[in-house]
């Protein structure tokens, strides 16, 4: 614990990496500061990785220069004597004062090293240390900070300079402050506007005028391009398709289901459907679809894709506990599970056996 106060606290480091490589020395070596054997690798990466181990290295020899620790010459403990000798790293020595210590600490201290044979530390082999050199002071330390010119109104300070004859450089212009002096190019007008210095304002843009009578206008849907685009790269990854493939919808129902998801897909219509389809929104959402369209029952559904799915529950196959759960807890969710078995038709019964085994779905049929 000394050796790490005396780090921390009292050490005259030059600089924080110092401090910081003293410090993890410190924590290693024994009360008197000897044994503090750790390799600079592994320094550096208990300094969250902040510094190099040449770094390390470097400020190693600068701490010996000055004092602070030097190569130990004590005999080595079992701990270091128990690793490789190609792994074993340098062991280093605290050069923690004889005069930091108050004298009940040095007298612990001394009975420390006389229990493993040491001689007892003096003034002579730890004397004090020198303060730390001083940092060199900033070269621009008391100088005031140079001011920016400021920025000349209308553009940058310089302007490109031109050859003289240059076929883009234009006459002296007579024409009101705000008008641009430059070139035209391509479709560009110069027309002085006074409040703008570009030749065509944004608001003149063809998508902020209103429609003109009898011009075409644009029919795309936001993301529609990109999902066809993606589909075509992709077969199977359309819109439509993924409804298909995680659905038992027909077609006609995949792409009414797809036209009213549009407009709720922010950025990208597919991925907004897959993500329906991960969550088990997107049954929900064609069941209701064919609510709307009640009574007329879907038609062309293969059987084994009907029968796959539980249209109430998404992700839950037939047979459905949650769905005969509904029908005996009664309420909203019983209405639902009848309101499906109906909407089967003839089929129900072959569909949905697990439904049609019920009493409240045979009360319904004997009625």
């Amino acid at each position: 614990m000394y050796p790490i106060i005396w780090a921390l606290k009292h050490a005259p480091c030059a600089d924080i990496y110092e401090q910081m490589i003293l410090m993890q020395m410190a924590d290693a070596a024994d009360e008197d500061g000897c044994n503090a054997f750790l390799s600079k690798e592994t320094i550096a990466d208990r300094i969250s990785g902040d510094i190099d181990p040449e770094t390390v290295r470097r400020k190693w020899r600068a701490m010996e220069r000055r004092g602070l620790i030097r190569p130990d010459k004590t005999p080595p403990p079992d701990r270091y004597t128990r690793i490789p000798k190609q792994y074993r790293p340098k062991r280093w020595e605290l050069c923690i004062p004889f005069s930091w210590w108050s004298d009940a600490q040095r007298e612990r201290i001394q009975q420390v090293r006389d229990d493993r044979g040491l001689e007892p530390l003096t003034p002579e082999t730890r004397p004090d240390i020198a303060p730390a050199p001083a940092k060199a002071s900033r070269s621009d330390k008391g100088k005031p900070r140079p001011r920016k010119k400021p920025a000349k109104a209308g553009g940058t300070d310089s302007a490109p300079s031109r050859k003289l004859g240059d076929p883009t450089e234009s006459a002296p212009s007579s024409e009101p402050s705000g008008a641009t002096d430059s070139a035209p190019q391509g479709p560009l007008s110069v027309v002085p506007r006074g409040h703008s210095q570009w030749p065509n304002h944004p608001l003149d843009h063809p998508l902020h005028l209103p429609p003109q009578e009898g011009a075409a206008t644009l029919t795309s849907q936001p993301g529609e391009d990109e999902e066809e685009s993606s589909s075509a790269r992709n077969p199977g990854t359309a819109p439509v398709d993924v409804v298909l493939e995680t659905t038992d919808a027909t077609d006609a129902e995949a792409r009414a289901l797809v036209e009213i998801l549009r407009p709720e897909a922010k950025k990208s219509l597919g991925g907004f459907i897959r993500t329906l389809a991960a969550r088990g929104d997107l049954a929900h959402r064609l069941w209701l679809l064919r609510r709307e369209r009640a009574p007329q029952r879907p038609v062309d559904v293969p059987q084994a894709r009907r029968a796959r799915f539980c249209q109430n529950h998404p992700g839950n196959p037939v047979p459905c506990e949650p769905c005969r759960s509904d029908l005996t807890h009664g309420g909203a969710a019983a209405q639902a599970a009848v309101d499906l078995y109906r909407s089967l038709g003839d089929q129900a019964a072959e569909l949905r056996p697990d439904l049609a085994g019920h009493p409240k779905i045979a009360a319904l049929v004997a009625s």
